[in-house]
């Protein structure tokens, strides 16, 4: 393990020993993962996603939450999804809405593309120098927007503590929570972000804030759709201009490995993710 500006990195070192008990967890995670599945879902089954809307601008806005079993309110969280159809993701989603709930938060999924329906997410593919040739600009103005009014709609739910909200995004999602954090100390205090979909464009614009709220940073070495030394830059920024940051980098994982419908689903990286993300966010808002 590698400590870099009170970051936590996992590099991939072939010349390790303790990289064949890796690969071992990893090959054990996968021959367990139907039976743990099976488990999740039975610790699951007093907590159901309720769908839901929300008004932003004079548009209903879709989204699912899963409210705690027990009374009273509750740190929440909002899940922040990347670039991609509507729908992607769906199980894994309710799936962790679940698992948060259970963890005695309100979780809500945020369906941000209501109102300007899914974008063409072949325009944010990454060139040879990694350079978005997107035409619309990231993070869209719109969509944070969007993100801003969900976290005002839990101002007067009865569930929910709104000063104790915690952003868990995804892919271009991260982009956006790192632009609203800072923007919302009173309310947001805690970012956990997988995989962000980062350049020196977007990278420039997410750093003009003074300071972000603690951060968990998840990602593999083996993305190929993100550049590690972008993410790298982009992190040692966030230690820079921020509280508590840590930083977890997955030997071989790919972009989206926590997802059954990527082609770099990673069993092993999910779970240590999920079981990451779970006590980051214990630690900042409960």
């Amino acid at each position: 393990m590698e400590v870099r500006k009170g970051s936590h990195i996992l590099i991939n070192d072939p010349s390790n020993p303790a990289q064949d008990s890796i690969l071992l967890s990893r090959l054990l995670s996968f021959c367990l993962v139907a039976t743990a599945l099976l488990v999740c879902r039975r610790s699951y089954a007093g907590v159901e996603p309720t769908a839901g809307t929300f008004i932003y601008d004079g548009t209903p806005i879709d989204e699912f939450h899963c409210v705690p079993a027990d009374s009273g309110q509750h740190p929440a969280v909002i899940m922040i999804h990347s670039c991609g159809k509507i729908g992607f993701g769906h199980e894994e989603y309710r799936q962790m809405c679940r698992s948060l709930a259970e963890h005695s938060y309100y979780a809500e999924f945020v369906e941000y593309y209501s109102k300007t329906g899914a974008p063409n997410c072949a325009q944010f593919s990454i060139d040879p120098e990694n350079n978005l040739s997107a035409q619309l600009p990231l993070p869209s103005e719109v969509y944070i927007r969007t993100i801003h009014a969900a976290i005002d709609s839990l101002q007067d739910n009865p569930h929910v503590d709104a000063t104790r909200i915690g952003l868990l995004a995804f892919g271009d999602g991260v982009v956006e929570a790192l632009t609203i954090g800072p923007d919302r100390p009173a309310n947001v205090r805690a970012i956990v972000g997988y995989y962000a979909n980062v350049t020196p464009r977007l990278k420039a614009g997410v750093i003009k804030a003074k300071l972000f709220p603690p951060t968990l940073m998840l990602r593999g070495d083996g993305d190929s759709r993100v550049s590690g030394s972008y993410s790298a830059e982009l992190e040692d920024d966030l230690a820079e201009h921020g509280g508590e940051h840590e930083v977890h980098v997955y030997p071989g994982a790919e972009h989206g490995f926590n997802f059954h419908e990527a082609r770099g689903f990673d069993a092993y990286a999910s779970k240590d993710a999920w079981t990451r993300t779970l006590a980051f966010l214990d630690a900042h808002l409960l």
